[in-house]
């Protein structure tokens, strides 16, 4: 049998202001299994990074067309922030972390 970790989705959204926006990731121990990045429209190019607190690169995606969704194994107690550059489109982007 598996391990099951908390069963929950925890949200971030990101506003992007001239092509950039960072967002703060509320630090608890808890296990991310999928990130999703949902931005303003399916058609938005962009590179999606998280950092830790010491600014270096945990998951980095450049060049990414829509809707970003990926397996991982994420401590969101290590990983302090997800930055958005290089958008097509300013708005709000929502980052969701899966736990399970």
């Amino acid at each position: 049998m598996g391990l099951t970790g908390r069963e929950a989705v925890r949200k971030l959204s990101v506003t992007i202001s001239s092509a950039t926006g960072t967002g703060t990731i509320a630090q608890k121990w808890d296990i991310a299994r999928r990130i999703r990045c949902i931005p303003v429209a399916e058609t938005d190019v962009y590179t999606f990074q998280i950092s830790d607190a010491d600014g270096d690169i945990i998951l980095k995606r450049e060049s990414q067309t829509g809707t970003l969704s990926e397996n991982v194994d994420l401590s969101l107690g290590i990983a302090t922030t997800v930055t958005i550059s290089a958008a097509t489109q300013d708005g709000t982007y929502t980052v969701k972390f899966d736990m399970h």
